[in-house]
């Protein structure tokens, strides 16, 4: 609570917005692996089933165009998770190469778990929100990822390979 309190005290001009954004983002991974420790997925596993549970049989090329990170990563993940029997890969009939994703019914039932969890998570820090505010914070939000990642695009920079 202190670093809290001490944060609190600093002048907004003295914090860089990506500091902000790094501990939000620090503190909900720290949450999710915390709450999501009986499942065994952790933080990082999360976004993949939710990504599956609106569009199985993409692949892992997919995936990581998708996040905006890389092959490996995405390879990792993924073979934590079939190991762990949420989800299973079927040779792409199309390109016998690549391989399509799905979940499996165990992973089915855990995405509403996992969504109540990161749901919890967002209530519990946008608590003193009004309904106004938490929808201006969203759209703001999600104003400065698009901004983003025009800026990488712009950039000609590679983040998914």
């Amino acid at each position: 609570m202190q670093k809290a309190e001490k944060l609190l005290k600093i002048d907004n001009s003295e914090i860089p917005l990506g500091l902000l954004v790094s501990m939000i983002h620090r503190t909900r991974m720290m949450y999710l692996n915390n709450r999501m420790k009986d499942l065994d997925i952790t933080a990082g596993q999360f976004p993949f089933i939710l990504v599956l549970s609106h569009e199985e049989g993409i692949t892992q090329e997919d995936l990581a165009a998708h996040f905006h990170i890389d092959k490996g990563t995405v390879a990792r993940a993924l073979r934590k998770l079939e190991d762990n029997e949420y989800l299973f890969r079927k040779v792409d009939t199309k390109n016998r190469r690549r391989y399509l994703i799905y979940l499996t019914e165990k992973g089915k039932n855990a995405v509403p778990h996992i969504n109540n969890i990161d749901k919890e998570w967002e209530n519990s820090i946008c608590s003193k929100f009004s309904d106004k505010d938490y929808l201006n914070l969203f759209d703001i939000l999600k104003i400065l990822a698009v901004n983003s990642l025009k800026n990488v695009d712009r950039n000609g920079d590679k983040i998914n390979e």
